[in-house]
């Protein structure tokens, strides 16, 4: 049969093994000093006792009378063995100065000499004990001086008790010591059991190399994740932090290691504390760091309906905002080509039902003035503005335009180099995009034409769009770039908000102008870097 390891065992028997070993092992050392303890003290009880026995004796008017008088009537048997009765020692023996006996417990040993040996120190007048073998076997023996009126010795006094009964005393206190240690280990053992059950219930049921393989998993995670993650616990303590976070904390110029600090005085701005007292969650909120525009998350941490924490998630909105510039560039182009497919789709079949009337030299002249204007747009618009992306959403708002019956128009003067920076024209689509957008839209209903003029000049790009559209009121202008202010209704309101926070991360100018009934005029400046081959 293999026997298993402790490391193969599960959780409670190992807490088990190491609880009663440890029990074990305490009780035994203590009831082995309490045992020696407690028999030192039984021996140093017992020999009180017989030295007490025997100074009594000596002290007896009728033991000092009888040895002076040479026990002429015997009286001193009587009284010595009444005396060893009512004490319960093994014998009470007088002796004269010559070591005869004067008492004894088998009155044939009565007048003969004492056997042992260690009787010597008494006739010179000292009280002593000791241990030695006697007529009645091995005994601890008191030896008492008898001193008369005149202070003089007449014999002495031995008081003893078996050795036997010495060890039965002694064990019997070791016994009641024993039994206790035994009732110890026994309940040692039933509350490591529990202990173990309750440790494996709050941790889930799951073994120790479970919980570390899981941490592990858990750790591998968080420290993998592209998002910063910080938690604290109730008690408003940061009790982890992943590299992301820590990245971003020194990017914001937070140097100190965060674990084991208080959030307020990390974060003195933070509201991750308020999730902790108010259990409510906070979504896609901004936070400034130094400087460092961040989106939080903040969520309460629950185990079984008990607050124990908060966590964070978050991320540099300035990597956020670029990847939704991004989308955005896409959702342009893609409704960019969306108003060319559906334009060349109406035009298709206008060129179908003049086919099926039979009207060819109408529909000579049809292709030649489309052919005209797509080319003349086309021409302009990829003349004056070098850059391929911006002509690009250019051209298909153009089209988007038309296709709502307003004509947009690229001014003259308009002219822009390809850019040398490709974050730089993402984010001008972005800009350029919503402003055309709102245009368009604040014009839908008049039909008015709208106008775009884009130049560069001393390292700068001017951009300025002009609707005579429905316009707005002063309320409204005062909060038009407010996120998710809007009149268009519902789930909107982010396009004016966007120009201006993205204009303001280029480090450039915006000015916005509206009149009610008589339209909106944008004003933009950002810097624009050329690239090298191009003018």
């Amino acid at each position: 049969m293999k026997i298993k390891r402790i490391d193969d065992l599960n959780l409670i028997t190992r807490i088990t093994i190491l609880v009663c070993v440890v029990i074990i092992v305490s009780l035994l050392s203590t009831g082995f000093l309490i045992s020696q303890f407690i028999e030192q003290r039984t021996i140093n009880s017992i020999e009180e006792r017989a030295k007490n026995v025997s100074q009594m004796v000596a002290l007896s008017e009728l033991t000092v009378a009888q040895l002076e008088a040479g026990n002429p009537e015997g009286e001193i048997q009587p009284y010595a063995e009444r005396m060893r009765d009512i004490t319960g020692v093994a014998f009470v023996v007088v002796l004269d100065m010559d070591s005869v006996r004067q008492s004894h417990p088998i009155e044939e040993m009565i007048g003969q000499t004492f056997v042992g040996g260690d009787e010597g120190p008494v006739f010179e007048g000292l009280e002593h004990i000791s241990t030695a073998e006697g007529t009645m076997g091995y005994s601890l023996r008191s030896f008492t001086p008898v001193i008369n009126d005149q202070e003089e010795q007449v014999g002495a006094v031995v008081v003893g008790i078996l050795l036997d009964d010495v060890k039965k005393e002694v064990w019997g206190s070791q016994m009641i010591i024993l039994f206790g240690m035994v009732i110890g280990i026994i309940a040692g053992v039933i509350g490591a059991y529990l202990m173990g059950r309750k440790v494996k219930k709050i941790m889930f049921g799951l073994e120790p190399a479970q919980i570390a393989k899981i941490f592990e998993e858990r750790n591998a995670i968080l420290q993998s994740t592209k998002e910063g993650i910080i938690a604290i616990d109730k008690n408003e303590t940061i009790s982890l932090v992943n590299y992301e976070a820590i990245r971003l904390f020194k990017k914001a110029g937070y140097s100190d290691e965060p674990v084991g600090q208080l959030i307020q005085n990390y974060l003195p701005d933070t509201r991750l504390h308020e999730v902790v007292r108010s259990g409510k969650r906070e979504l896609d909120q901004e936070f400034e760091l130094n400087g460092l525009i961040l989106v939080v998350n903040r969520v309460p941490i629950l185990v079984e309906g008990d607050m124990v924490g908060a966590v964070a998630t978050f991320r540099d909105k300035t990597e956020v905002k670029k990847m939704a510039e991004e989308l955005t560039g896409v959702r342009t182009y893609a409704e960019a080509l969306r108003a060319q497919t559906h334009e060349f789709m109406n035009k298709l079949h206008v060129i179908l039902g003049m086919v099926s009337l039979e009207s060819y030299e109408e529909l000579r002249q049809y292709v030649k003035k489309t052919t005209r204007q797509s080319q003349s747009e086309v021409g302009n618009v990829s003349t004056m503005i070098k850059d391929p992306v911006l002509a690009g959403i250019i051209f298909g708002k153009m089209s988007y335009a038309r296709e709502n019956g307003i004509k947009l128009q690229l001014a003259d003067t308009s002219h822009l180099p390809v850019s040398h920076n490709v974050d730089t024209t993402h984010q001008l689509v972005s800009i350029l995009g919503n402003l055309l957008d709102n245009a368009i839209h604040a014009t839908s209903t008049k039909k008015k034409p709208i106008e775009l003029e884009m130049y560069y000049e001393d390292g700068a790009l001017e951009m300025i769009v002009t609707d005579y559209g429905i316009g707005m009121t002063k309320e409204q202008l005062i909060r038009a770039t407010e996120k998710g202010f809007s009149t268009k209704g519902k789930q909107r309101g982010m396009g004016l908000y966007l120009v201006k926070r993205t204009v303001k991360e280029l480090g450039g100018k915006f000015k916005l102008h509206s009149e009610w009934g008589n339209g909106t005029s944008v004003y933009v400046k950002v810097p624009y870097q050329p690239r090298g081959d191009t003018e």
